[in-house]
């Protein structure tokens, strides 16, 4: 093979390389991020469990307003 050849691939190859270095995330970067998303998942989990209470009591109070009304299931 060309030796021309061989070195301007293994430039390419140390380019390619430190362009993805670039784009690679820090071990602390990674953690902040991964913190952030748990953050967002517990938020997202605290807000379901509200719901599910809100609608738990809707259900109770639907049941009780069809008692009265004489409605039946």
């Amino acid at each position: 093979m060309d030796v021309k050849f061989l070195a301007q691939k293994l430039i390419d190859h140390d380019e390619r390389l430190e362009r993805i270095e670039t784009k690679m995330l820090t071990r602390d970067e990674f953690l902040t991020t991964m913190d952030k998303v748990m953050s967002a998942i517990a938020r997202l989990d605290r807000g379901r469990l509200f719901q599910i209470h809100r609608l738990d009591r809707h259900e109770q109070d639907i049941a009780k307003l069809k008692t009265k009304v004489g409605l039946t299931d």
